[in-house]
């Protein structure tokens, strides 16, 4: 079994209070070869864009010039609403799919994953500095509800990108490691509660 853990500083005064922007930081190496050019090699910022409505985007921070692309967004979501929805996808965003604990990569389980073209010279991949966004919707739906960390063999991570041409052949799974600054923007912090739901 699985763990999700997630840290929560408080309660939101008011419903504007929630509408924050984060950001997480890919630039722990999972498995794989490692990604050229310096860390972070991507970032994922979430938007809260008003009431049960969030924005995800995610940026390949690679050169262009490396050739290396982004093809696969693994992430987890406190608890996925019955409703969620896709509300609008750049055209890089191949598809969206959610469901609990429906997507196990390297000893780590996630809800919600997003795929990015692979094929092709170039055109509509996800590759250096280049961006890809997702509005989802959902009854309860808010930035803070991705903040949920999937604890696996390499430590506690909030979500996972495959990283793919890296020297032509080789490809890598790089997680997002819990930041305290990027979680208290969110209004979830280490001094907060620690509540943990068992994964099977």
């Amino acid at each position: 079994m699985k763990i999700k853990s997630l840290a929560i500083i408080g309660m939101c005064l008011s419903a504007s209070a929630c509408f924050a922007d984060g950001t997480l930081d890919f630039n722990k190496l999972v498995s794989g070869a490692l990604p050229n050019g310096p860390s972070p090699w991507a970032s994922l910022t979430l938007t809260d864009l008003g009431s049960n409505r969030v924005s995800l985007t995610l940026t390949n921070n690679m050169s262009v010039s490396s050739g290396q692309f982004i093809s696969r967004l693994w992430m987890n979501i406190t608890s996925v609403p019955a409703n969620l929805s896709l509300v609008s996808s750049s055209s890089n965003v191949q598809s969206v799919t959610w469901g609990n604990n429906a997507f196990s990569q390297t000893g780590y389980r996630f809800d919600l994953q997003m795929k990015y073209p692979t094929s092709g010279s170039g055109d509509g991949r996800l590759a250096g500095g280049e961006s890809a966004t997702v509005v989802l919707q959902g009854t309860g739906l808010s930035s803070s509800k991705f903040m949920v960390t999937s604890d696996g063999p390499d430590g506690a991570l909030m979500a996972m990108i495959h990283i793919q041409n890296i020297n032509c052949d080789d490809s890598a799974k790089v997680g997002a490691t819990p930041e305290p600054a990027s979680l208290a923007v969110l209004g979830i912090g280490v001094a907060g509660l620690i509540r943990r739901r068992r994964k099977s």
